[in-house]
């Protein structure tokens, strides 16, 4: 089977080849594991099957967009891998999910303070502006 170029190009310039219309760009894939952003491997695994799930529903989005988004990859790289996931969605589904991400990208510079991700070099979970989330007991007290 030829493989054809994919007139689309990542941020450091590769262009991706589809061997097939179904195909997930390998180069991509790259790009997200391990060139751009940390490698799969030294995700929590909890990220990691959510990272590999097809099509992912609103709280693993939100979930997965604070994660990569508070450890560093780019807004553009995020977007595209999860709304690759939602080639198995339908249109409907894909729509609601792109904005869910518009929304999250959005909001997380007044939101810092609310929302948390877990740090891969600190290895606990932070706010998005950095400063530690404590956990709370749900234990009432006397």
């Amino acid at each position: 089977m030829k493989l054809r170029q994919c007139p689309h190009k990542s941020p450091v310039g590769v262009k991706f080849k589809f061997s097939d219309e179904h195909s997930l760009p390998s180069s991509f894939i790259w790009e997200i594991n391990g060139n751009a952003f940390f490698p799969v491997k030294w995700w929590p695994s909890d990220m990691q099957l959510t990272f590999w799930k097809k099509p992912i529903n609103d709280r693993d989005t939100f979930k997965l967009v604070l994660f990569l988004l508070g450890n560093g990859c780019s807004p553009y790289l995020l977007k595209r891998w999860i709304m690759l996931s939602q080639f198995w969605a339908g249109h409907p589904i894909a729509e609601k999910r792109a904005r869910q991400i518009d929304f999250i990208l959005n909001n997380a510079d007044c939101k810092a303070h609310t929302w948390f991700y877990y740090d891969i070099d600190h290895r606990k979970h932070l706010y998005l502006n950095g400063l530690p989330r404590e956990q709370t007991n749900n234990v009432q007290r006397r």
